[in-house]
């Protein structure tokens, strides 16, 4: 077990937590990169399944979902637009820009809602949110 941690996007930031690592040693092994669903049915379950609930991906690991699939404001709801104030604060010309969709606030007031403290909560029109997630496509997992 992890105790409870302060971080903005510690996956024990809002309880204390156990980590299972699972290593894709078989995507990983291949020549030609294909996708092994074998895999991405674990993460599927433990990602999916009621007994799970709340379970979140590690930053480092491997089994994150496809491209469109993940939306931080579900998965980090009180602090997701947190740290994307942070983001403008420290980085305001996007240098350090991804070209991941995991780092997007589109949807979120931003310029609005930040401050030096973060993200107005208060405010009921300050609403966090990520555009364009439909997390229940068929190729999206859990």
């Amino acid at each position: 077990p992890v105790s409870q941690e302060e971080g903005l996007l510690s996956i024990s930031n809002e309880h204390p937590v156990v980590y299972i690592n699972l290593e894709d040693y078989v995507f990983y092994n291949q020549r030609d990169k294909e996708r092994n669903q074998g895999f991405y049915n674990v993460i599927r379950y433990l990602r999916g399944d009621e007994k799970c609930k709340g379970s979140r991906m590690h930053w480092g690991k491997a089994g994150w979902p496809d491209e469109g699939c993940w939306d931080g404001s579900k998965e980090y709801p009180e602090t997701w637009c947190d740290f994307g104030c942070a983001v403008r604060m420290l980085d305001p010309n996007g240098k350090f820009h991804s070209s991941s969709d995991i780092w997007d606030w589109e949807g979120s007031d931003l310029d609005r809602c930040c401050s030096e403290s973060g993200y107005n909560h208060a405010d009921e029109t300050c609403v966090c949110q990520v555009l364009d997630r439909d997390t229940s496509l068929p190729k999206c997992s859990p």
